[in-house]
């Protein structure tokens, strides 16, 4: 979707660098019954999205927290062919939580090193898809773009 490739000068301040934290949690895994079987399927797919998409990941996907998974974009270019690949490889539903903004540390090779406002927005873009059932949510600090962005996913998912 050429849509999605987007220039992230307009969100950045000063020299701040912008970039995309893609921060998904698989929905209702403790339910699942194979769920080593689904966690092992989780980590093939991650390996091959870091290799597929390796020109847009700043820094590569991993597991964070048994059921969930981030990495970090240069740009919003590509992210949903990412979320695609991860939908059709581990067959499980999962939410995601895309924040776009700074970051307040060095860039590094693990995702679990940084910080700053994309993070922060992408974990509390996380916590608002779970709460209403929604399956992919953005923050980015421009309210009309996160508007039109979240419109459109609620349309592609929800309806």
């Amino acid at each position: 979707m050429k849509f999605f490739h987007l220039n992230l000068k307009i969100f950045r301040r000063d020299e701040e660098m912008a970039i995309v934290v893609v921060t998904c949690d698989l929905i209702q895994s403790k339910d699942l019954s194979k769920r080593s079987e689904i966690q092992e399927k989780l980590k093939k797919t991650i390996k091959i999205a870091n290799k597929e998409y390796s020109k847009n990941i700043l820094c590569p996907f991993i597991i964070i927290w048994g059921d969930s998974f981030q990495g970090a974009l240069k740009s919003l270019k590509g992210f949903y062919k990412i979320l695609e690949t991860f939908e059709e490889k581990i067959s499980t539903i999962f939410r995601c939580g895309i924040g776009i903004g700074g970051i307040s540390t060095k860039i590094s090779s693990t995702t679990l090193e940084m910080d700053g406002q994309a993070f922060h927005r992408s974990k509390s873009a996380l916590k608002i898809a779970g709460k209403n059932h929604w399956r992919i949510y953005i923050q980015s600090g421009n309210e009309v773009f996160d508007s039109m962005m979240n419109t459109i996913f609620i349309l592609l998912y929800e309806i």
